[in-house]
């Protein structure tokens, strides 16, 4: 990812001086990042950072966590004429277990810092307004620990794409990476008597979302997109007639509490779903064995196979009282009987 310089047309342009020019991260220290306000004003600096791979060090600025992504971070800070400001970035190894970091959203694990400034003044404009520089951060050399670290970027990368299928949006904004589960397009539609009401209706949704989505994501992928639809469709409209009936009965209640009761009567329901199929499974598997057995698919091959055994066990009963007795073969010496008895291998003798 290349450095880019944004500059607007009602302002004036980047002028602050950032150092090193190319900000490579060490693999096991710390890059030092050094902002210089060469102008005669005062500018308010306001920073945006996101990375898989390492943190960020504000010193003396005013910080705060934004988004979903668990590095990402916004601080501002005011630099006096002439002067220079300073933070580091680098690897932490106490940080947070990368593979909870499942809402990073840009393609690239080392991430990003851009950096916005405005001549301060009473009324600031708004920020699109500020002209910005954003530049990648570069890993100076991959050791073992950031390909094992490569690993876990790529298989999050991967469920994202899972979980995009069963209806998961993530966007990236200067307020950090928002995970919702419906569209903008539709909350702008809508109508909702409060904010607080449309921000309570999103999280809702997203929670039953959630909750409907396979725990195992790799199931999703023998699926259609329609059969994902179908899926999420079903779950999600389980738990939503659940909520209905339970405010009819216990009156107004807040979206989330009631979710809590919803998902675990839902989740009881689910248990006993399975333990009763499992039960009729294994109770058909056991009735079709002796049918199988007993009832033939062609009754004529059926009479054919009940006749066979016994004629073929007959003859050899037959022989074995006649051996001794050769008066019997000597009273027919006929020689047709000859040949019949030569004719039919089960009557010979050997």
């Amino acid at each position: 990812m290349a450095s880019k310089v944004k500059e607007c047309k009602d302002s004036a342009p980047f002028a602050l001086e950032i150092s090193p020019r190319r900000l490579e991260v060490p693999p096991d220290g710390l890059l030092e990042v050094k902002i210089k306000n060469p102008t005669k004003d005062i500018q308010l600096i306001r920073i945006y950072f996101d990375s898989f791979y390492f943190l960020i060090n504000f010193n003396r600025f005013d910080s705060m966590k934004i988004g979903e992504s668990k590095a990402a971070i916004t601080a501002s800070y005011d630099l006096e004429p002439g002067k220079t400001c300073n933070f580091t970035i680098g690897y932490d190894s106490s940080q947070f277990n990368p593979t909870d970091n499942i809402y990073y959203n840009f393609s690239s694990p080392e991430g990003f810092l851009k950096i916005r400034h405005h001549r301060k003044t009473q009324n600031m404009p708004d920020n699109s307004k500020w002209p910005e520089r954003e530049e990648p951060l570069v890993l100076k050399e991959k050791t073992e620990k950031y390909k094992k670290l490569d690993e876990i970027f790529a298989n999050i990368q991967k469920n994202q794409q899972r979980r995009a299928r069963f209806g998961e949006i993530l966007t990236n904004t200067d307020s950090g990476t928002q995970c919702d589960f419906v569209d903008e397009e539709f909350l702008d539609s809508s109508s909702f008597s409060t904010p607080d009401e449309k921000r309570e209706i999103r999280e809702y949704f997203r929670a039953v979302c959630e909750k409907c989505m396979p725990k195992n994501l790799e199931e999703l992928d023998s699926m259609t997109d329609l059969e994902i639809i179908e899926m999420r469709s079903k779950r999600v409209k389980e738990l939503d007639e659940k909520r209905k009936v339970m405010r009819k009965e216990k009156g107004p209640m807040n979206p989330t509490k009631c979710l809590s009761i919803v998902i675990g009567s839902w989740e009881e329901k689910e248990k006993s779903q399975k333990i009763t199929d499992s039960k009729n499974s294994n109770d058909i598997k056991e009735s079709q064995k002796p049918d199988e057995s007993k009832t033939p698919k062609n009754p004529e091959l059926s009479k054919k196979a009940e006749v066979k055994p016994v004629s073929s066990r007959k003859p050899e009963t037959d022989k074995a009282a006649e051996a001794p007795q050769p008066k019997s073969i000597a009273q027919k010496p006929t020689e047709g009987v000859e040949k019949k008895n030569k004719k039919n291998p089960c009557c010979s003798i050997s």
